[in-house]
């Protein structure tokens, strides 16, 4: 009987693993055999989920992100906003389905500042890995 696998867990296994490596060695200097190591996994599993570092980093800052918008909108809760045009600006309560005007701008702020140390190694955002 063929074994059944959470694509999604085994994803987030090599995330963790990629942010222990990446926090010790740093991403430059990072290897995806470091984090297949660190996954418990050998490499043919690992790109099985991640073709190449780039697909690896992008989810992390992916993750990141998702994870500083969660304190963000925590720490806006947590502080009691009164003010109606403030809260607004944390919660995106006026009319819209997620994160406020002002974390659109942190937003961008934090990808354009992640992205700007990768482009030598990764290329220009938005493109594509050659095949």
């Amino acid at each position: 009987m063929p074994k059944i696998v959470d694509a999604a867990a085994q994803r987030r296994q090599i995330r963790r693993a990629a942010r222990h490596v990446c926090a010790r060695r740093g991403v430059a200097r990072t290897g995806l055999a470091q984090v297949a190591e660190r996954a418990g996994m050998g490499r043919s599993t690992l790109y099985h989920y991640y073709p190449d570092k780039a697909a690896l980093v992008r989810d992390l800052a992916r993750d990141l992100l998702q994870e500083e918008a969660e304190l963000f909108n925590a720490a806006c809760r947590a502080k009691a906003v009164r003010s109606s045009a403030a809260s607004d600006s944390c919660t995106g309560s006026r009319g819209f389905s997620g994160p406020g005007p002002l974390w659109g701008d942190w937003s961008t702020t934090c990808k354009r500042s992640m992205q700007a140390p990768f482009a030598p190694s990764f290329g220009a955002p938005g493109a594509t890995s050659p095949a």
